[in-house]
C-alpha cells in the first residue's frame, strides 16, 4: 500500500513537476493540508495507492502568505484537498488563467469561509464530509436535552444535602422525562434530520422552522412546519438550535423569543453562539426560567472573564459535538474514496451546490 505518513507530508518542490512518461496521468492532486490536519484526518497516513495522478503534499510554509497562490500557480492542480486550516481560495486566485482546479475535496463541513460561491457557479465540483459529522452532533444535542431534562446542573451538591433529604431528591432536583414532549427545531439541515431520527423513539411531537427551507421539505420528513420563529418558540417544551449562521440568522434568537418559551422549557444550542442573545440566555437560566445547554458560544474559546464562563445554571460543552475524535479518520477515508470516484468518472458523494452553500454557516 502506498501511504504517506503524517510526518512525511512536508512539501517537496521537486514534486511540482509532472510525472514523465505516463500518458494515463491527466490529473494533479494537491493535498493542501497543514501538518495538524493531516495528523487528525489521516493518522495512519494518506493511502494514495491506485491514484493515477501527480500528487503534491503542501508544507505548512507553502500554505502561508503569498506562498499559497504561488503553489497553486506553479503546480496547477486539477484536484485540491482542503481542511480547516487551508488558506482561502480568494478571487485573486480563482480568476487567474493558471487556476485549473476542477474539484475541491474539502475534508470538513462548511466551505463558505474558504471559497466564494462563484467557484461553484463556474462548474467547479465541491464536496465535504457529508452527513458524517451530523450524526455525532445530533447525538450530542440529544444528550444535552436529556441532561437538561434530568437537571444535571443541580446534581451537585449531592442530592442528600438538599432540603427534604434523599427521599425527596426527584422533586427537589425536578427531573423530567423526554417522552411525549413538544420539540421545536430551529434549522433543518443534515444535523436537524439526524436529530429527528434519534428523537422518534421518545414519542415526541416535533416541529421545525428555517427561513431557508420550504415548509414542504420539513413536512416531507414527518414534522409540522412552524409558520415563523415566534410560533416555534412559543409552542414547544424543548427548543433545539441548529440553524446555520449567516448574516440573516445572526442574532435571530432574541430575548423576546427566548422569553416566549414556556416556563421551565429546555433550550439547547448546537448551531452557533452568535445566533443567540447570550446575555438574555444567561439571565433566563439564572432565574430558572429556562434549562439551558450549549455546545457553542459567540467567542471561542471562552475567556475567564466571559459571563458564560461563570454561569453555573448553564450546562456548557466546549464545542465538541462533532465530529467525535474517532470519526476524523472516517472523514479522511470518505474524501479519498470521493477522489477515486472522480478519477474513475463516477459520481462523487456529498456535493455542495449553491443552495447547500447558502444554507451553511
Amino acid at each position: 500500500m502506498h501511504s504517506v505518513s503524517p510526518k512525511q507530508t512536508i512539501g517537496d518542490t521537486a514534486q511540482l513537476e509532472p510525472s514523465a512518461g505516463d500518458s494515463r496521468v491527466r490529473h494533479r492532486i494537491l493535498f493542501a493540508l497543514t501538518t495538524l490536519d493531516v495528523e487528525k484526518f489521516f493518522p495512519q497516513g494518506i493511502n494514495v495507492e491506485g491514484l493515477q495522478a501527480d500528487i503534491h503534499y503542501a508544507s505548512d510554509n507553502e500554505l502561508s502568505g503569498d506562498n499559497w497562490s504561488k503553489l497553486i500557480r506553479h503546480f496547477e492542480p486539477s484536484i485540491i484537498v482542503t481542511g480547516w486550516a487551508t488558506p482561502r481560495l480568494s478571487n485573486d486566485i480563482i480568476e487567474n488563467s493558471w487556476f485549473k482546479a476542477e474539484y475541491i475535496c474539502h475534508l470538513s463541513g462548511s466551505v463558505r469561509s474558504f471559497l466564494p460561491v462563484e467557484l461553484i457557479d463556474r462548474g467547479v465540483l465541491v464536496t465535504n464530509w457529508g452527513t458524517l459529522a451530523a450524526v455525532s452532533v445530533a447525538e450530542h444535542a440529544v444528550m444535552l436535552v436529556l441532561a437538561c431534562a434530568r437537571n444535571l446542573t443541580k446534581w451537585h451538591p449531592p442530592a442528600e444535602s438538599y432540603i427534604g433529604g434523599y427521599s425527596n431528591r426527584h422533586t427537589t432536583i425536578r427531573t423530567r422525562t423526554l417522552r411525549e414532549k413538544r420539540v421545536g427545531i430551529h434549522g433543518f439541515g443534515n444535523i436537524a434530520k439526524q436529530i429527528v431520527h434519534l428523537l422518534r423513539p421518545f414519542g415526541v411531537k416535533m416541529s421545525a422552522y428555517s427561513h431557508a427551507v420550504p415548509s414542504e421539505e420539513i413536512e416531507k420528513n414527518g414534522l409540522d412546519s412552524a409558520s415563523d420563529l415566534k410560533s416555534l418558540f412559543a409552542d414547544n417544551d424543548i427548543l433545539i438550535e441548529c440553524e446555520a449562521l449567516t448574516e440573516k440568522t445572526r442574532g435571530s434568537v432574541t430575548e423576546e423569543l427566548l422569553s416566549s418559551l414556556p416556563e421551565d422549557a429546555i433550550f439547547v444550542n448546537v448551531g452557533r453562539g452568535a445566533l443567540v442573545d447570550e446575555s438574555a440566555l444567561i439571565r433566563l437560566a439564572a432565574e430558572n426560567r429556562l434549562r439551558v445547554a450549549t455546545d457553542v458560544t459567540t467567542r471561542e474559546p471562552l475567556s475567564p472573564d466571559d459571563p458564560l464562563w461563570n454561569a453555573p445554571t448553564i450546562l456548557r460543552s466546549p464545542h465538541i459535538g462533532g465530529p467525535t475524535s474517532d470519526l476524523y479518520e472516517h472523514c479522511g477515508q470518505f474524501a479519498l474514496a470521493n477522489i477515486r470516484r472522480f478519477l474513475n468518472n463516477e459520481r462523487v458523494r456529498a456535493i455542495i451546490n449553491r443552495e447547500i452553500y447558502a444554507r451553511s454557516t
